[in-house]
C-alpha cells in the first residue's frame, strides 16, 4: 500500500512476470516508491525511464509495469503517486490508499508538527500513466530551478 510507508523510504521487490506478447517469465524489480533525497542514484534511473520498465528476453516487447509508484522528494516537498488507471476498478485498493478527499492514508504518530511535514506528501499530485508522472516531475523539477536563480 503506497500511503502507509511513515519512514518514506525507497521500497522495490523482485517478481516474476510474464511477457504480454510471448508469455515468457522473467524476474523484475518492480519500484513501488522513489525516495529521492534519501536514494538520489534512483532520479537518473527514474528520469531515464528505467524504473519499472520490462523488457523481455525472450522476445522484442517492451512497456511500462503496471503498477502503482510513488515519487518522494522530501527536500523538494514533491510528491507525485502513479496509479494505473486499472487499479481504479480495484475498491479494496482505493480504502486503503486514500481518504474520501483523495489524500494518501498515512499511519503517523499524534504529533501536529510531524503531520505538518507531511502535509505535502499526503496531498500528493495523482497521475494515470508513467510517462504522465515523469513529465510532472521534470516540471516540478524545472520550476525548482527556474526560482531559485532569481
Amino acid at each position: 500500500m503506497p500511503g502507509k510507508n511513515v519512514h518514506r523510504m525507497s521500497s522495490h521487490e523482485l517478481l516474476e512476470v510474464e511477457c504480454p506478447s510471448c508469455r515468457a517469465k522473467q524476474d523484475i524489480v518492480i519500484w513501488k516508491s522513489l525516495n529521492v533525497t534519501r536514494d538520489p542514484e534512483l532520479k537518473e534511473q527514474f528520469f531515464t525511464g528505467k524504473i519499472n520498465y520490462f523488457t523481455c528476453g525472450s522476445c522484442d516487447f517492451e512497456g511500462f509495469i503496471t503498477a502503482p509508484l510513488v515519487y518522494d522528494d522530501m527536500e523538494k516537498k514533491i510528491c507525485a503517486n502513479y496509479v494505473p488507471i486499472e487499479y481504479l476498478e480495484d475498491e479494496e485498493y482505493l480504502k486503503q490508499s486514500f481518504t474520501p478527499d483523495a489524500e494518501i492514508r498515512l499511519e503517523l504518530p499524534d504529533d501536529t508538527a510531524r503531520i505538518a511535514e507531511m502535509d505535502y506528501f499526503r496531498h500528493a499530485h495523482m497521475v494515470f500513466s508513467m510517462a504522465e508522472l515523469i513529465r510532472y516531475v521534470l516540471f516540478r523539477d524545472r520550476l525548482g530551478q527556474v526560482f531559485s536563480e532569481n
